[in-house]
């Protein structure tokens, strides 16, 4: 069996220049298998707090209107 679920995470930093908080959040898309899939989908739910460890792979492709994604 698999799970798969989206997470957004936020970072905040002090930027050292302007000593004015700055904010980004980045989203990924998470696979996971067998026990782990059974063990998120019983367990998480929206807004539910998590640490991911595993293999991070970013794939770039272009929109059949010319823009670029990764």
């Amino acid at each position: 069996s698999t799970a798969t679920f989206g997470v957004a995470v936020n970072r905040s930093w002090r930027n050292q220049q302007t000593n004015e908080w700055e904010e980004r959040t980045s989203f990924f898309n998470i696979v996971c298998w067998r026990g782990l899939a059974e063990n998120v989908a019983a367990s998480l739910k929206k807004g539910t707090r998590i640490v991911a460890t595993g293999r991070l792979e970013q794939r770039s492709w272009e929109t059949e209107q010319g823009e670029k994604r990764s």
